[in-house]
């Protein structure tokens, strides 16, 4: 579906693309989580991109890929950063919770990470800066 410029994912119509080039060059790293969003029908539309982008880590690292970014000759992996997950159930229970459940409205049971996994990716984010940017 397109309009206004924009291209929507025809598969889940969550993810909005620039147009339909940005969208055939995202379809790569969009096509797992896709799937996922997608056996749970429409529901997948009511994800913010915070959760779509814990959905999209929790899928690339139960598949084992190494989430890195080089930049010079530094590089990080997703296992170097710091989550704070602590600190994060203790401060932010209400939100973790609601979170979650969210994202279990869309994903099947044996999709779903455990919850101390899901503070640990939601954490991480939060805490290093992350978004659902492709282009860096």
């Amino acid at each position: 579906m397109t309009g206004g410029g924009l291209a929507w994912c025809n598969e889940c119509g969550l993810v909005r693309y620039c147009g339909e080039v940005c969208r055939m060059r995202g379809w790569e790293e969009h096509k797992l989580e896709c799937t996922m969003i997608g056996q749970e029908g429409a529901g997948g539309r009511v994800l913010n991109d915070q959760i779509r982008l814990v959905a999209r880590i929790w899928l690339k690292k139960r598949a084992g890929t190494n989430i890195a970014e080089h930049q010079g000759g530094i590089t990080r992996t997703w296992d170097d950063l710091m989550d704070h997950a602590e600190e994060m159930e203790k401060e932010k229970e209400e939100l973790l919770n609601s979170q979650y459940n969210l994202l279990g409205a869309v994903l099947k049971k044996q999709n779903m990470p455990d919850m101390k996994t899901f503070v640990s990716i939601y954490g991480k984010m939060l805490v290093n800066s992350f978004s659902l940017r492709s282009d860096r």
